[in-house]
Order: structure tokens, then sequence, then C-alpha cells
């Protein structure tokens, strides 16, 4: 399928942060890394995963994580997971803009976070039922 280029658009970037790379999470990140340059071409949007965690590890760049290898960066140079920190990480006040925090996980700590996280400008995405 071929798309036109919407040279007449603004670029506009969305910054993600994914929590729980499981089955939904890992889902996810294919579906977004198989649609970036349709979504480039036709929206002139760029979709950057700033943030990954996993239970045990958690990894950032303000740059973007590369989609085709975020499963080497999360276990090879990522951190050891800290929730607190992660939140603390994502509201930093030099943030990037347009931020999407997605929880992929059942967690009901993380849920904890949402009014925090969304009194700080982050958008929630989550297909949890908690």
């Amino acid at each position: 399928m071929s798309f036109m280029r919407h040279s007449s658009l603004p670029k506009k970037t969305a910054n993600f942060y994914v929590v729980g790379t499981g089955l939904i999470g890992s889902t996810l990140l294919r579906q977004i890394e198989a649609q970036q340059e349709a979504l480039a071409l036709k929206y002139n949007l760029e979709l950057r995963a700033v943030a990954l965690a996993d239970l045990k590890h958690m990894v950032f760049n303000k740059n973007g994580i590369r989609l085709e290898t975020w499963e080497q960066e999360l276990d090879g140079s990522g951190s050891i997971m800290n929730l607190a920190e992660f939140v603390t990480l994502m509201k930093n006040p030099v943030a990037l803009p347009n931020r999407i925090f997605v929880d992929c996980t059942a967690s009901e700590e993380i849920a904890s976070y949402y009014t925090t996280i969304l009194e700080s400008g982050i958008s929630i995405v989550t297909p949890s039922k908690k």
C-alpha cells in the first residue's frame, strides 16, 4: 500500500512510555513499528518510544528507543525497574511534549499512579481492567 506524504500537515511527535512488555505490550510495539512509515507519510506523525519497562528492567532514551531492538535495549542497558523512579522520570520538568503513558499490565500498583500521571499532563492508555 502506498501513501502520499501530506507535507501540508505539520510534523507531530507523540512520545510514549510503556510499562508491560508481555504479550500485549510486545504486540503493541510490533504494531507501532510496522506502521511507523505509513503514519509518517499519511499523517506526518512520529510515534517515539521514550521509555519501556517490564518487571525487572526499565530503559529511557529521550531521543527514542529503536523498536527493532527494544528487547535487547531493555535487557542489556536497562536499569532495575523502580516504578516511582519511572513515573518521576516521565514527569521530568523538561519533559517532551505530547506524552502518552501506556500501561500494558494488570498492576494495581501502577494504576495507583494514574492520578499523578494525569495531573502531570500525560495521557494514559491501558487495556487493563484495573
